[in-house]
């Protein structure tokens, strides 16, 4: 019969050797996929080739980002300059009318002659309607005038 051989160590001794030699026999995997969270950590990812290639389409994307931030500031710019000179000409324009509301109620006829009478100016109202004071020229100037007028109708 087959002779039984007896342990030379305890049990303790003969699981630490077996542990230690399968996993010394196994090959252990490289270590970029087993801690792909570490390697982000530390920067790693970034020595990768793959990685390297994108670097001018990152730039590109940052280009474009900075490029949309800028613009939508300066739109925001715009129209707040827009509402400030929309609400002033608004002012301006109410301004405007109280201002001719107002001339137009000092200029009437009786508000102008209250004011020069408060004055003392010694300016008073006429009482007489006016009248339409009619020139009447002297024949020769008319038939001067008639006479240029047929010349012009002739070149014409």
């Amino acid at each position: 019969m087959a002779e039984i051989k007896e342990p030379i160590g305890n049990e303790n001794e003969i699981i630490d050797e077996v542990s230690t030699s399968s996993a010394a026999s196994s090959p252990k995997k490289s270590g970029k996929k087993d801690r792909p969270l570490l390697d982000f950590i530390n920067g790693n990812f970034l020595t990768n080739a793959s990685v390297v290639k994108q670097v001018p389409f990152v730039f590109f994307l940052v280009f474009v980002a900075i490029v949309y931030i800028s613009n939508t500031y300066y739109a925001e710019k715009i129209m707040r300059k827009t509402n400030t000179v929309t609400n002033e000409i608004k002012e301006l324009r109410s301004e405007y009318i109280t201002s001719k509301s107002d001339l137009m109620f000092i200029s009437k006829q009786s508000e102008v002659a209250r004011a020069a009478a408060e004055m003392n100016l010694g300016i008073k109202e006429s009482v007489v309607a006016p009248k339409k004071i009619i020139i009447e020229k002297d024949a020769k100037v008319q038939e001067d005038a008639a006479q240029n007028s047929n010349n012009i109708a002739e070149v014409k």
